[in-house]
């Protein structure tokens, strides 16, 4: 006997890039859903960077008697495109969030239902077999304040590998919170390594298997669940594209790090205790967009 589907506030969202360069979120609502609220619904938007922390863009402003909204500001992505929207939906009593969306295009149902049903038969794979590891992922920071610690005021660079603020990235915190990932690890191998002092070390490398989402980008870090072993991410190749979109990596090259590494001083969980009452903590809001919550 199968235990009951989760029944969520939101049964689609989805976020579209213009030839113009403006967003387009479009979202529909799950009619099997009840809200317990006693006012109207009202919609606000937020966006963030893969694994990162929400931004809501129409705070001042609630959105009412729709199912878009228009972004038209250019937010910096470079060619990693890791622009993430979601939905928070507010029915005077709680705030109900939707999946993320990322801006990877429009996906045919067809091929949406192909796609999740690769991504399920992927984490069935993992979760129920000897195969997977669960651990946790640290996203990389590629912007934001400068670490005030080491970095160089002339050449506006860290100076140091081993600062406690910014953990070598020359960003405050370095590293989003932590997110559960499952990972596929296998071919590893060893090659002794002679550094200067003439100290030996082992560069362990591993071959993984694993979902895209989030999105991976090398020097991410990968947290082994039970050991606490600590991965950085060198290499990425896309096993599986469903119309251009990502759905699984393989083989991605993981390093596993020292024991001596900044790395193992990162926190899991860097939140802000200052989160504003009312509002959903800006640094959840991913594990729900994880598929293997949902699918056994």
């Amino acid at each position: 006997m199968s235990k009951p589907a989760k029944i969520f506030a939101f049964s689609r969202v989805e976020a579209y890039v213009t030839p113009s360069d403006e967003t387009i979120v479009e979202w529909e609502l799950n009619p099997m859903f009840e809200f317990s609220g006693t006012r109207p619904l009202v919609f606000y938007v937020e966006w963030s960077r893969a694994g990162g922390e929400w931004e809501r863009i129409n705070k001042d402003f609630a959105i009412c008697n729709a199912c878009l909204y228009l972004d038209e500001d250019r937010r910096r992505c470079g060619y990693k495109s890791d622009i993430f929207y979601r939905v928070i939906a507010f029915d005077g009593d709680r705030e109900y969030a939707s999946k993320p969306a990322a801006t990877l295009g429009d996906i045919p149902l067809r091929d949406k239902r192909l796609s999740r049903d690769i991504v399920r038969k992927e984490y069935l794979r993992m979760v129920k077999t000897s195969a997977g590891s669960l651990g946790y992922l640290l996203k990389r920071r590629w912007c934001g304040a400068k670490c005030t610690s080491c970095v160089d005021y002339d050449i506006d660079e860290p100076v140091s590998s081993v600062c406690g603020t910014c953990y070598g990235t020359g960003l405050q915190k370095g590293y989003y919170d932590a997110i559960p990932y499952w990972v596929d690890l296998s071919g590893g191998g060893s090659t002794l390594d002679v550094k200067e002092g003439f100290s030996l070390e082992d560069n362990q490398s591993y071959q993984a298997r694993c979902i895209a989402y989030p999105r991976l980008d090398t020097y991410d870090i990968w947290v082994h669940g039970s050991s606490n072993k600590r991965f950085v991410v060198r290499g990425i190749r896309v096993a599986t594209y469903v119309r251009f979109v990502p759905l699984v990596y393989y083989p991605t090259d993981f390093r596993l790090l020292p024991r001596t590494d900044i790395a193992y001083t990162i926190p899991l969980d860097q939140s802000d205790e200052d989160v504003q009452k009312g509002e959903i903590d800006p640094s959840l809001g991913w594990r729900q967009g994880i598929a293997y919550d949902e699918v056994f």
